[in-house]
């Protein structure tokens, strides 16, 4: 439990400064190179983890799971990533960052149609809770 925790927080850290550098480098590149160059450096080191972690069969998989990790690689990181830095350059870290946040809404809705997970009074609360902070953070006081 301790370790997944851990992981966590490294992953908090890692996305919340990652809009910081990204804020900082849109500053002198195009949106679409930074997101290129993000995708290069990001393949680099996920495909030395792979391989240091389970070795060239890391790469053997079905052919069905291949696509479906193509498109899930399609739609998530060119596309997201490219959106996200926009979002970034256009409303800064401090307003875009907190409206990813909203992912969970599009993960449970998307997970209560697709695999029947059920609606229950957690998801409920934690769904208000996020709408709620998402009309906080959009919202200028005037």
């Amino acid at each position: 439990m301790i370790t997944a925790i851990i992981f966590a927080l490294l992953a908090a850290t890692g996305w919340g400064s990652s809009a910081i550098f990204t804020r900082k480098g849109l500053e002198y590149l195009p949106t679409s190179i930074g997101t290129i160059l993000s995708l290069i450096a990001s393949f680099i080191v996920l495909a030395t983890a792979a391989i240091i972690v389970y070795g060239f069969q890391s790469f053997s998989i079905p052919i069905v799971i291949f696509y479906i990790l193509v498109f899930i690689g399609i739609v998530n990181y060119p596309i997201g990533r490219y959106m996200n830095f926009t979002s970034v350059r256009l409303a800064g870290v401090s307003r875009s960052s907190p409206l990813l946040a909203c992912a969970p809404l599009v993960s449970s809705g998307l997970a209560i149609i697709f695999t029947n997970e059920q609606l229950n009074i957690y998801l409920g609360v934690g769904t208000l809770l996020i709408v709620t902070g998402i009309i906080l953070v959009v919202s200028e006081r005037r």
